[in-house]
């Protein structure tokens, strides 16, 4: 067994707690790997896609917004991730900072892999892809920094269904849904499912609902940008893309997943009760 850490070096000070794991591993025979040369002489240092191939399990050390960067650094790879939580909510991440005596559950094979299903989201400029990028979380249409209403047409299979008026759009994954959906009003859905949930933001309008989408949908989105604002699809919170007046934003069920390693005895619906009290 090979185990990879991917340390958040902003959440864990000095590496103390990559440092615990590296040397749990390490005392039980297991080739330790990293992309950081700061925990441990011991672990042999690499780069991240040297990781993907060599490693059996991919163990993140953050909040989810890093869990969420190491999927866009994995470029499709599908080695299974392990989180610990050393962030505020942590909905993707396993376990917490003082949990770490269930690693061993790592080791015996106590576990299972939950797939996590992710969105496509491209932008067409005079029918030619001018952007791609896969969401774990959501992509998000608006103006960005400025609080200014955008006009979307939204459109469902290429049928125009509404335009509406409002700070913006939400186009997220079950996964997503305990983020900034949640925030905004949209539906809690178990992330084991796959379907595509749209969340308006700070609707102008009496019909300001959020609709789940079968995960056969194709979503589409398209504005007059006649101001010429600066109005953005941003994808899992940190890939931003400037869109222009008359692009076509498609957002569709990803043919890549994302696989999470869980326990068998921690439900989503009792880490939801954890987390929202």
């Amino acid at each position: 067994m090979v185990i990879a850490i991917i340390p958040n070096a902003e959440r864990d000070n000095e590496y103390l707690i990559s440092k615990k794991i590296t040397e749990f591993f390490i005392s039980h025979g297991i080739k330790v790997v990293s992309d950081c040369e700061n925990i441990d002489s011991r672990i042999v240092v690499m780069n991240i896609d040297k990781i993907c191939a060599e490693a059996d399990i991919i163990i993140s050390l953050g909040g989810d917004g890093t869990i969420l960067r190491l999927v866009h650094q994995l470029n499709d790879v599908q080695t299974p991730i392990f989180g610990v939580n050393l962030g505020n909510v942590g909905y993707m991440n396993e376990i917490e900072a003082d949990e770490l005596d269930k690693l061993s559950l790592l080791i015996s094979g106590e576990y299972f892999i939950e797939k996590r299903m992710m969105l496509s989201c491209e932008v067409y400029k005079n029918r030619q892809r001018v952007f791609c990028e896969k969401a774990l979380n959501d992509a998000v249409v608006s103006h960005g920094a400025l609080s200014r209403m955008v006009s979307i047409d939204l459109f469902v299979n290429g049928e125009h269904i509404s335009s509406v008026r409002g700070d913006g759009m939400i186009f997220s994954t079950p996964t997503g849904s305990t983020a900034y959906s949640f925030s905004a009003g949209g539906p809690i859905v178990e992330p084991t499912l796959e379907s595509l949930i749209m969340t308006p933001v700070c609707v102008h309008s009496f019909n300001k609902s959020p609709i789940i989408f079968s995960p056969k949908t194709e979503l589409g989105v398209k504005f007059d940008n006649d101001r010429n604002d600066h109005i953005y699809v941003t994808v899992d919170g940190f890939i931003n893309y400037k869109l222009e007046s008359n692009d076509y934003l498609k957002i569709k069920r990803s043919d890549t997943a994302v696989n999470l390693i869980r326990f068998k005895n921690k439900s989503f619906y009792s880490k939801l009760s954890e987390k929202l009290k």
